[in-house]
């Protein structure tokens, strides 16, 4: 009995790590735009991180798998390890690697933009401030950008409901997703050698077709539970598949505004409060409440009281 509360100990707090892993990577975010969903727009709202971890806790030897359902997680897959990656890595570096002609000279240029564009902003790459700014940018250089905002709900393989973020770009009919950061989206904690020579082999900044990114997620989501068996680390909600599936391919709602619905608001606010004069309105005089100043004058110079001046008619 003593030797397991150390052990839970330590699951608690390798938890707790992913859990800063995905919290630094996922601020909380806003937006707003047109729902691109069969189901109606509801509040949106961030991920509970806290009951992710209290799932990971008390799940026990069982774990989530792809398809919703449950199996036992077994011991580490150690045999034809390396082959896996050997295989990962192959298929890795042809969806990352672009066509040539049609598209992938686009997408080529699209990625350069997307470079370019990362460089001049400043701040964090995955608050929803700076993703803002990128989209507006590329809208600039006369990219069909947009910012999209996924939802997902409580299920099976989702322990809790939450939301994300990123950039999309349509291009001939074909929807590309923008992430400058999509390492960071992919990290764990203590990987081994072999994953972490996959994520080397992410660029900077990515920019592939919705395909192309749901074939990396699974990839990576296989390679993500074989590392953290290896190591002896269970399979956090947050790193499953379903998670990673719903983060990008959950219905979403997409706006090409420049400026946040909040940071409007502020900004208008802000401009009512600051002059209360109107364009094309000139100022009304001052009234003056000075009563016995005014009344009390002549012309002569002298000064009468009030009441001796309204019975004069003056």
């Amino acid at each position: 009995m003593a030797n397991m509360v150390p052990a839970r100990f330590k699951r608690v707090a390798e938890a707790f790590d992913e859990a800063a892993l995905t919290i630094k990577s996922r601020p909380p975010c806003g937006s707003s735009g047109s729902e691109h969903s069969a189901a109606a727009a509801e509040s949106l709202t961030d991920v509970d991180f806290s009951g992710l971890v209290n799932s990971f806790m008390w799940e026990g030897r069982v774990e989530w798998a792809d398809d919703g359902g449950r199996d036992d997680e077994g011991p580490p897959e150690d045999e034809n390890y390396c082959d896996d990656v050997v295989e990962a890595k192959d298929a890795l570096e042809k969806l990352l690697r672009y066509e040539d002609g049609g598209n992938g000279v686009r997408q080529r240029r699209l990625f350069e933009d997307v470079d370019m564009a990362r460089r001049q902003e400043s701040g964090d790459l995955s608050s929803p401030e700076f993703k803002r700014r990128l989209m507006a940018r590329l809208r600039g250089q006369g990219w069909d950008a947009g910012l999209c905002k996924t939802r997902w709900e409580k299920k099976e393989g989702c322990p809790n409901k939450g939301d994300y973020e990123y950039i999309d770009v349509n291009m001939n009919g074909e929807r590309f997703i923008i992430e400058v950061d999509l390492r960071r989206e992919l990290e764990i904690v203590r990987p081994t050698s072999g994953y972490s020579s996959l994520l080397e082999l992410f660029p900077d900044v990515y920019a592939g077709k919705t395909e192309e990114l749901k074939k990396i997620v699974r990839i990576m989501s296989n390679e993500i539970k074989r590392s953290m068996r290896k190591m002896g680390i269970h399979v956090p909600p947050w790193r499953r598949h379903s998670y990673m599936q719903a983060k990008w391919f959950s219905s979403y709602k997409r706006t090409t505004n420049g400026i946040s619905a909040a940071n409007h608001k502020e900004a208008s606010f802000s401009t009512t409060s600051t002059s209360s004069r109107r364009v094309g309105f000139s100022p009304r005089p001052e009234i003056s409440f000075k009563c016995r100043e005014v009344f009390g004058m002549r012309n002569n110079g002298f000064r009468v009281g009030n009441l001796a001046a309204a019975l004069s008619g003056g």
